[in-house]
């Protein structure tokens, strides 16, 4: 019998790092399940990846402002996770390297070692541009080639389709991918 755990926490303080060790010993038991969950559904909490330290964790959920390196820090710190759900990426100019190579330049990027299927993120509101949105899935499709559900409902999607069809025969990863 298959056993299913999620965990939904809210009203953090920001400053709570007795509520994150809680939250970590309550996820810590459940190992041995077969889907361990974590729903943080404060959308005012900043989290850190290092608040996190369960790492049977395979489903994670964030409602608060989520920046691009702890969106990447989630999914190199929880080897199990399966799923992220980010329901707020914030993008400034002090993100990660969005580097991504061009038809000319196909260079591989090094690929993040995660079991990463699906990944679903929404923006914070109007904070950012349709380009830089089509970049940060182009990026994540070439970082991730575990991923087979790709979700983000703010991003013009006939670049992306056109990047993948383009990239396919150097990254062969990406014919697995599915855009929604």
């Amino acid at each position: 019998m298959a056993v299913s755990i999620v965990l939904k926490v809210s009203h953090f303080s920001q400053y709570s790092s007795s509520g994150f060790a809680a939250v970590n010993r309550i996820l810590e038991s459940t190992r041995g399940s077969d889907e361990i969950g974590l729903d943080i559904a404060d959308g005012d909490l900043h989290i850190l990846p290092e608040s996190i330290t369960c790492t049977a964790l395979t489903k994670l959920c964030v409602s608060g402002p989520t920046s691009m390196d702890t969106m990447l820090g989630f999914i190199q710190r929880l080897p199990n996770l399966a799923k992220l759900i980010v329901h707020k990426l914030v993008l400034d100019s002090a993100q990660s390297d969005l580097s991504i190579p061009d038809a000319s330049n196909h260079t591989p990027l090094e690929p993040l070692d995660t079991r990463l299927s699906m990944l679903a993120i929404n923006y914070d509101g109007n904070q950012h541009s349709p380009d830089t949105a089509v970049a940060v899935a182009k990026y994540m499709l070439l970082k991730v080639p575990t991923l087979t559900e790709f979700h983000t409902a703010q991003t013009p999607q006939q670049p992306v389709v056109d990047f993948v069809a383009t990239f396919a025969q150097w990254y062969p990863h990406l014919s697995n991918d599915w855009i929604k």
